[in-house]
This record gives structure tokens, C-alpha cells and sequence, in this order.
């Protein structure tokens, strides 16, 4: 006797045949809505000015409540400036940059040498505030007679340390700071990191 076709197998494909197309579909639905952004190639310090060896690209589906930039625009960005230290691999954000160069109009840039033991043991980075205090020549910590007063300033380059254990520290000021600073610049000083709000 001829078997007995069951349609409910038959049907069964069918819907197991249409639930993977489906799928399929999501799958390259969700690939096509990825778009190519740009990442940091490496890392970058506030201050530093983006150049084409900081950029990478990456293809990510994109937030619409996360502003990236794009890869067409690169050019934007190339020659705008850090307005924050950044890790490797961060996707840009138009908050991430500035259009002002460092030193902005009305700042300058001073060198202040800082003798071994007189750094911060966690050392110093791009952008943080310090407060700077001028010592005398023959003392070693702020007991001793200070050679005039301090200043607030925003650390832009830390040095490598010397034979001797001395380095460089670059800080931005402002104008009316120059003339303290530029005193400060002649000697030893110590910075003290400053907190949020100091």
C-alpha cells in the first residue's frame, strides 16, 4: 500500500526554512548598518595636536546617542587638538577635540626644572592642574624660605628624568602669571597636584 505523506512534516521545513532566512537576513541587516569611524591608532595626551599617524579606522554599528566621527571626515580632524588624554583604540567624539591651538591666545608655555625627590611619586600627565611653588636655592622642601609666591598652572609635556634624577616639566599660564612664573623658571620649584575645583 502507498505510504502516507504527512504534510506536517512538510510544513515544518518550510517554517524551519523561512525562520534561517529571516535570520540570515537580520544577520546581514545588522552588517550593513555598521559604519567605518575613526579610533585612536595610539595613545594621545591632552594638548597634543591629531595628526594622521594617531588615526585608525573601525567598522562599528553606530549609537545614535553617541556622536563618532566618521572616516570621511577625516580631514577635520587632522590638526585640531587633544582636549583630553585618550587611550589607544577610544572612538573619536567631537568632544574629544578643539579647534584651539596650545597655548590658546593669552597663554605661554614655561619650562620648570625639578630636581630629584621633588616630583610626585605617581608622577605627573597632560592636563592636570598643579600648584607651583618657588623655593629657595639652598632648601629642599617648602619649610625653607619660599622666593616669592605660587601660582596655579596646567602641566603640558613631563620630561624624561637626567642622569642625576632631575627633569623638565612644561606648564601652561596665563599672561598675567608670566612674570612670577618666568622667576619660578629660574630655580628649583615644587608642584603639588591640585584636586577638582582647586
Amino acid at each position: 500500500m502507498p505510504r502516507r505523506r504527512r504534510w506536517w512534516l512538510l510544513i515544518a521545513a518550510v517554517v524551519l526554512a523561512a525562520g534561517a532566512g529571516y535570520g540570515n537576513y537580520l544577520l546581514i541587516s545588522a552588517h550593513d548598518a555598521r559604519v567605518t569611524v575613526l579610533v585612536l591608532a595610539r595613545q594621545v595626551e591632552w594638548g597634543q595636536r591629531i595628526t594622521e599617524a594617531d588615526l585608525a579606522t573601525a567598522r562599528i554599528v553606530e549609537d545614535p546617542a553617541v556622536h563618532m566621527i566618521r572616516e570621511e571626515d577625516r580631514a577635520t580632524v587632522l590638526g585640531k587638538t587633544a582636549a583630553t588624554g585618550l587611550p589607544e583604540g577610544s572612538v573619536l567624539a567631537p568632544k574629544h577635540l578643539t579647534a584651539d591651538a596650545i597655548p590658546a591666545a593669552g597663554q605661554h608655555v614655561v619650562a620648570l626644572a625639578i630636581k630629584s625627590g621633588q616630583l610626585l611619586a605617581r608622577g605627573l600627565h597632560p592636563g592636570e592642574r598643579v600648584q607651583v611653588t618657588p623655593i629657595a636655592a639652598n632648601q629642599t622642601s617648602v619649610d625653607g624660605a619660599l622666593r616669592g609666591t605660587g601660582f596655579a598652572a596646567r602641566v603640558l609635556v613631563v620630561g624624561k628624568p637626567d642622569t642625576q634624577g632631575a627633569l623638565t616639566v612644561d606648564v601652561v599660564i596665563t599672561a598675567d602669571q608670566l612674570t612670577t612664573a618666568t622667576a619660578a623658571a629660574a630655580g628649583p620649584v615644587i608642584l603639588t597636584l591640585l584636586g577638582p575645583g582647586n
